[in-house]
Parts: C-alpha cells; sequence; structure tokens
C-alpha cells in the first residue's frame, strides 16, 4: 500500500504542473520500499538488511514529501496519509527485529 500510495502522490505532483523536481527519486524511494518490504516478508533474503534498506527508504521519502510540503507543492493536508502510512509501516518493520 505504501508504494502505490507514493505512486499517487508522484502522478498528483507531476499532473499539477508544479513540476516538483524529487518526483522520480520519490517514486523511486515507495518502489524501493515495496521490494524490500516484500522480500522480507517472504523471508528468503538477509532479512536484518532489507529492513534497514526499507526503514531508510520510507525515511528518505517522508523528507521529500516534506519538502514538498514546504516548498508549497503539497499542503500538510495532501502529506498527512502518506506520512503516517510510512509511521505505520516504520513500527511493523521495527516488530519484525
Amino acid at each position: 500500500n505504501y508504494a502505490i500510495r507514493t505512486a499517487e502522490v508522484v502522478r498528483y505532483l507531476k499532473d499539477s504542473g508544479k513540476n516538483f523536481p524529487l518526483c522520480e527519486r520519490l517514486l523511486a524511494c515507495g518502489l524501493e520500499t515495496g521490494m524490500n518490504c516484500q522480500e522480507l516478508f517472504k523471508g528468503e533474503t538477509a532479512e536484518d538488511i532489507l529492513r534497514k534498506l526499507a526503514l531508510y527508504k520510507i525515511k528518505e521519502a517522508d523528507y521529500i514529501i516534506e519538502m514538498a510540503v514546504y516548498g508549497g507543492y503539497l499542503t500538510e493536508l495532501q502529506s498527512v496519509h502518506i506520512r503516517e502510512d510510512g509511521e505505520e509501516l516504520i513500527k511493523l518493520l521495527n516488530a519484525t527485529v
């Protein structure tokens, strides 16, 4: 869900015509988070590395979203749900330790 919500935010940013310069980086963070979590929860790969990578990408995406808000590309209200999803995913990932 986090990767999908990230893609939806990127689509909104592109469709809004505001040309947020970090759209592609945000999309990459969302996709990499989704891929790492998928592998982690399958239990087929080095769990600690995947968990740390996923946590890092969520935090990077959150920072990019924060920059979009401060830059006027998104409003606080528009960023709330994806940031909450990120926080929930961080809690879930930390519970897997």
